[in-house]
């Protein structure tokens, strides 16, 4: 992961018409509707509450899309997005090898199952303080594309409460995944609760991960921005796996804590001493990990399930409790039924040893099993930026 914010000026080398979306000296892309701009534009205010696509044209190096505006914001549901819009598989200059290993960019892609990179093989590239590369796509034929690039300066200031993505994709069967591309911006205040990433793709089967892409933030002012940042690896196969944690739960009756874990009872689970909102489901590891998802089950035994339900989780950095921001409603859509599972896929992983789930409403009575998913991880992601200026590098993995 590449992360480095410093203050800074932006050249817009091209302007040209915004395609689709521009009107009136403006960008709107209203709730639902997809724009796709590929050309740079300068216009006095962008507002995203669809989804706004930045093509790429990694064959010309000149063709890289650059956003000018007096301030641009994007909503809880908006989207501005590269995601895929760099290099092809095999392609870029750290392009995957044909054995399957992951694209590189901000480091260097994941090794494919049962071989390794030479040193000229697959190298990371680009400048960590102005990153305006394509993402190199992950090896073999049906390797993910990298991550385009998203350049975006507003003279006012920039709002991020919805997602800003410059993602590589996914590598198919034995093939790698793509690393991630480019985000690079420039205002005056940085605004917002959202998420701004350049992930590598994950491979599959015995592919690699593409690399993280890289992310620069210049902001002249104090940031009020306290959303999340994230430039990691991609996953190789079989990553992810079901976690085992310890339970525990702020009361029960009948049947405690250990009950609350999928799998613990084939037609029983934890049911809450008391039935509230204060009520709550404790999952603890051993360790902190990454949680990628989580499953909830209701209590078949009494025919009682939740049907929807909050997530707290311990913030390693500050030793407190937090609710998982997303969705912008923080209410998880539960169970139906006391019987089915129902899985929620978490739009950023979240990096901790605990998880409490607190139920909000229910059927019946509170009863809940519950299971979660993760991986390893050896040191916290950086997922801040620092408070205006900084003179050295930012850098992880």
């Amino acid at each position: 992961m590449k992360i480095h914010v410093c203050i800074g000026i932006l050249l817009i080398l091209r302007v040209e018409f915004a395609n689709g979306c521009e009107s009136g000296g403006s960008i709107t892309v209203s709730a639902g509707q997809t724009c796709t701009i590929s050309s740079s534009t300068t216009v006095d205010t962008i507002q995203v509450d669809g989804t706004l696509v930045i093509a790429g044209n990694p064959s010309d190096s000149n063709a890289t899309v650059r956003i000018k505006a007096t301030s641009i914001t994007v909503s809880v549901n908006g989207i501005i997005t590269a995601d895929g819009q760099g290099f092809p598989a095999q392609s870029g200059p750290g392009a995957g090898t044909s054995s399957g290993s992951g694209g590189s960019y901000g480091g260097r892609g994941g090794t494919p199952s049962g071989s390794y990179l030479v040193a000229e093989e697959a190298m990371s590239y680009g400048d960590t303080k102005i990153p305006i590369s394509y993402g190199s796509g992950g090896g073999s034929s049906c390797g993910g594309s990298g991550g385009g690039i998203i350049v975006l300066k507003a003279a006012d200031f920039i709002q991020i409460d919805g997602k800003v993505s410059a993602s590589g994709n996914d590598g198919g069967s034995g093939c790698g995944g793509g690393s991630g591309g480019s985000i690079y911006m420039l205002t005056v205040d940085m605004r917002g609760t959202g998420l701004i990433y350049a992930r590598g793709g994950d491979g599959y089967g015995s592919g690699g991960g593409g690399s993280g892409g890289r992310i620069s933030i210049v902001h002249t002012n104090e940031k009020t921005f306290t959303g999340k940042i994230l430039a990691d690896g991609g996953l190789i196969d079989g990553m992810v796996s079901t976690l085992d944690p310890a339970m525990s739960a702020s009361s029960y009756t009948s049947y405690p804590a250990a009950y609350g874990e999928i799998g613990y009872h084939s037609s029983i689970s934890w049911r809450a001493g008391s039935q509230n909102t204060n009520q709550y489901l404790e999952a603890t590891f051993t360790t902190s990990m990454m949680v990628t998802s989580f499953s909830t089950k209701g209590d078949p035994s009494s025919s009682s399930y939740v049907r929807t339900y909050k997530v707290q989780f311990y913030n390693e950095s500050t030793s407190a409790w937090e609710f998982l921001p997303y969705p912008s409603s923080g209410l998880f859509t539960g169970n139906t039924n006391s019987g089915s599972e129902v899985t929620h896929s978490l739009e950023f992983p979240v990096y901790s040893s605990k998880l409490r789930f607190y139920p909000q409403t229910w059927y019946s009575r509170i009863g809940m099993a519950v299971k979660v998913n993760g991986y390893t991880y050896s040191y916290a992601p950086d997922e801040d930026i620092p408070p205006n200026s900084c003179s050295s590098l930012i850098s992880g993995n």
